[in-house]
């Protein structure tokens, strides 16, 4: 539901919360009021100096321009564990400005105090979305850089004999988190405020995070309240500001500065019921702006499986859930501008109540780029591939195999490429084809880069550039706002194929591993990921197809990698681009001819029993028949272990045991020993198994395949030649059309580039049409 009572709201927005400013201590002053001396540090209070060391008895300070001594060793200490164990619950932490890079086990009731207690980061000026970082601020900061735990210490297990907990006037950047990730009984108050949180890198879970995670995963019956007050995220773009599980939240003063790519929300969960069954779960987020370039930076998700492993898998029998959004401002967040397309509200049970009212919505200057006469215009005059979609200035290409091509005469072109720019490992990686031949890779590193595409070409022939995601949806996004031509003119996009295959699975398709040498040990990045280097190209290109792909790392049907639930297979298939839009539905204008399921590999990694994996395969078989009515539909399994296998076929065939003739099992020659890096296939390992891909999909529909991957009609589909192994580890916009006309599969060749490609390199292209054709 919308709407709550009058009642309700007044009680939501009286959640008895003791934030804002706390009182600090007077220093003593004379008659005059200036200060004679330095005062003595208050009863069960330390100072911490990072990284300093004491000399003699005493140390003198200054902290919120007041003059204090306090004695060494007892009040003065170079670390904060030293400082806390020095003081009694319900004490005071001040700290010195620094870098503060020490993990911390907060593990008694404390106040703790930077050197900017008080002075929230967020300077408000005359119009609803003019907030600027307050000039105070940046400066002379305590700078948390290492995790902090709050109350429980999930690396020991632990849970202690602490209630409440404030932190005012520090900032947090590089890995610093505020962690209360925990499940076992237990309650806790947290009270952050007058927080900057800037250059932040650590990537998933964010700087607050309050997750039920350890010790049980089917558990979280930790109660926390939390508040957060003054809080400003600056330039936030690898993690989400808050994950949160609690059962009473309140923000105020909270903002996203325009620099932010990152969501304000990752998970909603409230704890297990057996805590308390009369509660009533209140979240209220009021006077708060949100500027960062992301679809749905609101994301209030109650859903019984928001955060997986089921944690609100009872939050139907809690008494009643409150959500509240009010007067809080968004400002150009690359969408409509609509409640809708800004504020996600999505709950599973009739008890949870949202509010969202009295908001303001201002329009992004950052509009489209009319088309000209060298500029094209991204609805009518761009061929896109996959699930792709425009938003405002962006046409947004997040699947791995998606992308974009234009064509032209002329000697080269440019464009302007959005990502939010994870860095690290996550980092986009886009591959550049001139006239079918691969000529570079772009490596996304910022959040708006321009590139030249294609330089120095012919100008008296047509050409055709194409820019294909090699990497993972789930990683990072990617997106064009302006395709540019350096000279010549625009010329009609290339049509569409006569046929589609989709492909549909995990990170056997995604192409983990692709770019990777035989026998790596290397840790994953998505530097090794590549969908070009996967059997999927070869096999579109044999039967002349276009390619649209459909898959998440870690992913399984019934159960992810090692038994996380959230987000299967069955949950993303109908969706446009659940990581970027949550909950759009996909169009399925364009229905595909055959679509190859990859699946079960990541189920078998979390012991999913042949009764629940033959049903959940069932089911999958039915949702995408009845989205693709006259498709042909092959599952495939066993690139890398066959523990499944059983079920997946006894799935086959109850389904076509029910009439559905046009569904087929294929089982793969299983990858060992230089086929396969990382757990997963290499190229060779993908490129050596396309042929018999190739035959099974001629055999199924009857398609004469062409060129060096040449099969028979009437080819019978491969057999069953994998032997048994253990499982490996896996781990309203426009809408537009459906995928891609495949190069060539390519050898792996040599190391991937390390820096953006600069387009710059010269070469001769492949296919030339001269402008008499």
């Amino acid at each position: 539901m919308r709407k709550i009572t009058a009642a309700a709201l007044a009680a939501l927005t009286a959640i008895a919360f003791c934030a804002g400013t706390v009182p600090l201590p007077a220093a003593g002053e004379g008659a005059d009021g200036a200060a004679t001396r330095p005062s003595p540090m208050p009863e069960n209070t330390v100072y911490v100096i990072p990284g300093g060391q004491l000399t003699g008895d005493e140390t003198s300070f200054t902290i919120w321009g007041r003059d204090y001594k306090g004695q060494n060793g007892t009040q003065i200490f170079t670390s904060v564990r030293a400082g806390l164990d020095a003081l009694k619950p319900g004490g005071e932490l001040w700290l010195a400005p620094g870098i503060y890079s020490e993990n911390v086990v907060i593990d008694r009731d404390v106040t703790v105090l930077g050197p900017k207690a008080n002075i929230g980061p967020n300077l408000r000026g005359m119009a609803p979305g003019d907030v600027t970082r307050d000039p105070e601020r940046g400066e002379g900061e305590a700078v948390i850089t290492a995790n902090w735990h709050m109350g429980v210490n999930a690396t020991s297990n632990e849970v202690f004999d602490c209630h409440e907990i404030t932190v005012n006037g520090v900032a947090v950047s590089k890995g610093g988190m505020f962690r209360s990730n925990y499940g076992r009984d237990g309650e806790i108050r947290l009270f952050y405020s007058c927080i900057l949180v800037y250059g932040y890198t650590t990537p998933n879970n964010g700087p607050f995070y309050c997750y039920s995670y350890y010790p049980d995963r089917s558990t979280n019956r930790y109660k926390r309240t939390l508040w957060f007050e003054h809080i400003r995220f600056e330039d936030l773009t690898t993690a989400p500001g808050f994950t949160l599980n609690a059962d009473s939240v309140g923000m105020k003063d909270v903002c996203f500065d325009a620099g932010c790519t990152a969501r304000a929300f990752s998970y909603l969960t409230v704890n297990d019921i057996s805590v308390q069954s009369e509660q009533i779960v209140r979240y209220s987020i009021e006077d708060c702006v949100f500027m960062q370039k992301c679809r749905q930076p609101l994301m209030l998700d109650l859903s019984t499986l928001a955060g997986g492993y089921g944690f609100n898998r009872t939050i139907g029998s809690k008494k009643k859930v409150e959500v509240m959004a009010s007067g809080c401002v968004f400002v150009g967040n690359n969408s409509e501008m609509t409640e809708e397309s800004l504020i996600l509200t999505k709950a599973d049970t009739a008890n949870v109540e949202f509010t969202v009212e009295n908001n303001t919505y201002i329009a992004s200057t950052d509009q489209p780029v009319a088309a000209d006469e060298r500029t094209y215009d991204l609805n009518t005059e761009v061929r896109y591939y996959g699930r792709t979609y425009i938003d405002g200035p962006v046409a947004w290409f997040n699947w791995s195999g998606s992308g974009f091509s234009v064509s032209f005469t002329g000697s080269g072109l440019s464009a302007m490429i959005h990502s939010n720019a994870p860095g690290g490992d996550n980092t986009a990686y886009l591959n550049v084809y001139v006239d079918g031949v691969e000529t570079g890779q772009l490596q996304l590193i910022g959040q708006k880069q321009e590139f030249s595409l294609a330089s120095g070409l012919d100008p008296s022939v047509e050409h055709t550039v194409k820019v294909i995601k090699r990497t993972n949806a789930r990683s990072s996004t990617t997106g064009v706002s302006v395709i540019r031509l350096d000279d010549g003119k625009k010329l009609a996009p290339e049509p569409e194929a006569g046929r589609l295959i989709e492909f549909v699975g995990d990170s056997l398709t995604v192409g983990y591993a692709a770019a990777a040498m035989p026998g790596v040990t290397e840790a994953w990045s998505t530097k090794t990921e590549d969908v070009t280097r996967t059997y999927i190209p070869a096999v579109a290109e044999a039967f002349g197809a276009d390619y649209s792909v459909i898959a998440i790392s870690g992913r399984g049907v019934v159960s992810n990698y090692g038994g996380e639930p959230n987000r299967l297979l069955p949950d993303l298939y109908p969706l446009t681009d659940d990581y970027n839009w949550p909950g759009a539905k996909w169009n399925f204008e364009r229905k595909a001819d055959v679509i190859v399921i990859n699946a079960g590999t990541n189920d078998a990694t979390a012991s999913v029993g042949t009764v629940d994996m033959k049903a959940g395969c069932v089911a999958f078989i039915k949702e995408i028949r009845e989205l693709n009515p006259d498709a042909e539909i092959i599952w495939t399994y066993g690139l890398t272990t066959t523990s499944l296998m059983k079920p997946i076929k006894d799935a086959v065939e109850e389904v076509r045991a029910g009439g559905d003739t046009k569904v087929s099992f294929f089982q793969f020659d299983i990858c060992r020993g230089a086929d396969l890096a990382l757990g997963h296939p290499t190229s060779w390992g993908y490129s050596a198994r396309a042929e018999s891909l190739i035959a099974a999909i001629a055999a199924a529909t009857g398609w004469k395949a062409t060129g060096g991957n040449a099969a028979d009609e009437t080819t019978a589909v491969a057999g069953e030649t994998g032997t048994e192994a253990e499982p490996v580890t896996g781990e309203a916009p426009v809408e537009k059309g459906c995928s891609s006309a495949a190069a060539a599969l390519p050898a792996l060749s040599g190391a991937l580039a390390a820096a953006a490609f600069s387009g710059k390199k010269k070469m001769t292209p492949k296919r030339k049409r001269s402008k008499e054709d």
